[in-house]
């Protein structure tokens, strides 16, 4: 992955459901020059998705049901987690679409949170029931940040509006904050719209 020669900036693997990353995630402390790590889509968790999905998103979800190797998935939140730490120039971390659960989640927030540069962090497409309090703590810890996705991340409004609020005080710089396609309460099946936008924004 890197040859001690090169100083590679720019680390994408896209779309890569069809591999295991673990060999990758175990090698990434080599790459201290990172300031890019776009993993979205590439089978990092095995967490399956038990919410309404909206119509546009069917395809995408039964598109992604491949065939895994358990033992193998279950370790790469882990592994991903032990080394972003050492990646301290990191300023655009992508995990999106990863089928990641809250359990991973909480194995990979501490670690994140250590990213002081992070600038753009796409977290959209996992499952984040009940972190809310800890998305809030982790933006709070992030003060560079300029973009923070959630898209359907099944973060219900009370929760979306305490991010808010913590991305107000704490990163100055935010140019956007998505949120989309997800819940007004918890485990519901009505999706936030423009009268729960407006609440967002006014934070």
């Amino acid at each position: 992955i890197a040859d001690g020669k090169k100083k590679t900036e720019q680390l994408r693997l896209v779309n890569t459901q069809d591999y295991v990353l673990g060999s990758v995630l175990e090698q990434l402390h080599k790459l201290s020059h990172l300031t890019e790590l776009n993993l979205r889509q590439s089978r990092l968790g095995q967490h399956k998705v038990e919410c309404t999905t909206p119509d546009r998103l069917k395809r995408r979800f039964l598109t992604r049901q491949t065939l895994k190797l358990v033992n193998e998935i279950a370790k790469a939140p882990g592994l991903l987690a032990k080394q972003l730490p050492s990646l301290t120039l990191l300023k655009k971390l992508v995990i999106s679409w990863n089928d990641l659960g809250p359990e991973d989640m909480k194995q990979l927030l501490p670690a994140i949170e250590q990213l002081k540069d992070l600038e753009e962090l796409f977290l959209s497409g996992n499952d984040l029931s009940g972190l809310g309090m800890e998305i809030s703590a982790l933006v709070a810890s992030l003060p560079k940040l300029k973009v923070f996705k959630v898209y359907f991340c099944q973060l219900c409004l009370e929760e979306i509006l305490d991010i808010a609020s913590s991305l107000q005080q704490h990163c100055p710089d935010l140019t956007l904050f998505d949120f989309q396609l997800n819940p007004v309460q918890m485990g519901g099946s009505s999706w936030i719209g423009k009268e729960e936008k407006q609440l967002v924004c006014e934070e």
